[in-house]
């Protein structure tokens, strides 16, 4: 990088062209010997602008929605030298990969696989297994200029290694689902054992407590989906549906549910977490309602509670009103976006005021995405 120029690789002057609040989130980076760092607006002043800016750091940055795509930093200097060394701390490490030429991971790191455990990048994240080796995808490639992640075991240093230089290689976005991304995301991997012998989805999205945390494009038997979850947010088979995606069904509706079952979710906790699924049953996938559906209320008659379903062909916003005989609005019991598939809300007889609801009939109306349904039902005292 430019060391003529004075100032030039401090964070405030290489980051000014994106240094703007109307479209610049934070920027953070975990120099060596240091904590993580971050580049944010605090009180009207961007931090940490005096840092010094380094080829060897891995730096993520995080946008707006509504920032322009054109932006750019310009940078100026000299390639940095393929075989330059790279210290590593023990525990994370935010490398940046300055190749010109694209590498598998486990070429790129190879002088070092015995002293890692862990290799991450903005689209996948590989985890080494005692006893088992790298969980990974043989499509996966590091290319020019991405972040890398590396988790040592001890300090260490090494070089790129780019002597088995493959085409660079870019992991395809999925379509089909719109979620939220996040700076941070927590590795769902999925197994297919027979994906050579069965019809396979184009795509696959992870929907967690009715929401889609993330999704991805089937390539391989190994599918990897970066689950963008809230904080404490925990995936589970009961708050967990998978949804296949087939763009070559001519069917209006091609998508299909899966089910987690127990037992067939790993969650591992101890040092990285991760889940990870086998699905030997693809033939157990079920059909997305064509249309949206409501359900009758369960029990009904009932006192002082009851049940509430309804099935949705995909995702969209969501309201669920009760109305008493006079058509006055009693309760909202939902307002929401939710994802596709079955839901249900339980209405415990009570008003907007939590006052219990008098002996008699009720209506309740489904809204989405334009539509409405009404059912009637019965408090009975």
């Amino acid at each position: 990088m430019n060391r003529t120029t004075d100032g030039y690789i401090m964070n405030g002057n290489f980051f000014d062209p994106i240094l703007d609040d109307r479209w610049l989130e934070v920027i953070k980076y975990k120099p060596k010997d240091s904590p993580e760092k971050e580049i944010k607006l605090v009180d009207d002043e961007w931090e940490n602008l005096p840092d010094t800016v380094s080829s060897l750091q891995g730096y993520k940055i995080m946008m707006t929605p509504n920032a322009p795509t054109d932006l750019r930093i310009i940078t100026s200097g000299h390639l940095q030298a393929p075989h330059t060394v790279v210290p590593l701390n023990q525990g994370e490490n935010w490398l940046g990969y300055f190749q010109e030429t694209s590498s598998k991971p486990l070429d790129a790191l190879a002088p070092i696989l015995n002293y890692i455990d862990l290799i991450q990048t903005q689209n996948w994240t590989m985890v080494k297994i005692p006893g088992f080796g790298w969980i990974h995808n043989n499509n996966w490639v590091i290319n020019y200029g991405d972040m890398v992640i590396v988790n040592a075991l001890q300090a260490c240093s090494f070089s790129w290694n780019n002597t088995q230089p493959v085409d660079p290689k870019s992991v395809a976005k999925a379509t089909a689902f719109e979620y939220i991304e996040k700076m941070d995301y927590t590795p769902f991997y999925i197994t297919i054992p027979d994906a050579k012998s069965v019809d396979m989805p184009t795509e696959i999205g992870l929907y967690v407590n009715g929401v889609c945390k993330g999704a991805s494009v089937v390539e391989d038997g190994l599918i990897h989906i970066c689950a963008y979850l809230e904080d404490d947010e925990e995936i589970t088979p009961e708050n967990t549906n998978l949804v296949f995606f087939y763009s070559s069904k001519s069917v209006p509706q091609n998508k299909s549910i899966y089910k987690l079952s127990n037992g067939q979710l790993q969650h591992n906790r101890e040092g990285f977490t991760y889940y990870s699924i086998e699905i030997k049953d693809m033939g157990h996938v079920v059909p997305a309602p064509h249309e949206v559906m409501l359900s009758q209320n369960y029990p009904n008659p009932f006192n002082p509670s009851t049940t509430i379903s309804y099935s949705l062909p995909e995702d969209g916003l969501v309201e669920l009103n009760i109305y008493n005989v006079k058509g006055q609005l009693v309760q909202t019991l939902l307002h929401e976006h939710q994802g596709i598939g079955t839901h249900s809300v339980v209405w415990n007889g009570k008003d907007s005021n939590a006052n219990p609801c008098s002996t008699g009939m009720y209506f309740y109306k489904l809204t989405f995405n334009g539509k409405s349904i009404f059912k009637k039902m019965l408090i009975m005292k």
